[in-house]
């Protein structure tokens, strides 16, 4: 497998995982709100889901983009 294509088909893993991780919150939240009516309960979901969703990007830029800046610069 060629070096190019093998980063553009990680580019799109990373990009998916990310996009996925990110509309989680929202599928759950209308789950939720659909299941009961109980806002502040829901609210407290969709927090921790958030933080989850904003770790999974902060993940992504410093495991996978930071290092390849720092190798890049060398």
């Amino acid at each position: 497998m060629s070096s190019v294509l093998l980063q553009v088909t990680l580019a799109l893993v990373i990009f998916i995982t990310t996009a996925v991780a990110g509309f989680i919150p929202l599928k759950l939240l209308r789950f939720l709100n659909r299941k009961n009516g109980d806002k502040r309960k829901n609210g407290k979901w969709l927090s921790l889901l958030s933080c989850f969703s904003g770790g999974v990007f902060m993940g992504t830029c410093f495991l996978d983009i930071v290092p390849h800046i720092k190798w890049r610069d060398r």
